[in-house]
């Protein structure tokens, strides 16, 4: 009979490589020259097939162009990102000496723009804005 003995043989399963995938030893640096030769191959084995369909042109300019794609649309998503947290923020604070009774979602100068009893003289003063 194995008892509870037989959990370690389960473990043990469990740290075997994957076959057909290279990996490293904890604590060894990544061979980059290994990586870039296979980089390499890969990439003159998708060069030399794309004069042969429609589909291996295409896969060969999505490899060339992906990383591209990737940075812009980062690129892109970070400064919508920062542009929503400036105007969040510019809101939050006009929120904190009060709210816009027309609409929740202005600040205080575009409340007071709608407004259109507001004078040159009392601009500090929006009677549509409840603070």
């Amino acid at each position: 009979k194995r008892g509870f003995k037989s959990t370690t043989h389960l473990l043990d399963l469990l740290e075997e490589p994957i076959p057909g995938v290279g990996t490293y030893d904890d604590f060894h640096t990544i061979d980059w020259v290994r990586e870039k030769c296979k980089d390499r191959e890969r990439h003159r084995r998708i060069n030399s097939k794309k004069k042969e369909s429609a589909w291996e042109m295409t896969e060969s300019l999505y490899d060339a162009w992906s990383g591209w794609l990737v940075v812009t649309l980062t690129g892109l998503a970070s400064g919508a990102l920062a542009g929503l947290i400036d105007i969040a923020a510019d809101w939050m604070t006009d929120l904190k000496e009060g709210i816009c009774l027309s609409a929740l979602w202005f600040n205080h100068e575009q409340c007071c723009w709608a407004s259109n009893e507001t004078t040159f003289e009392k601009r500090d003063q929006c009677p549509i804005r409840k603070t």
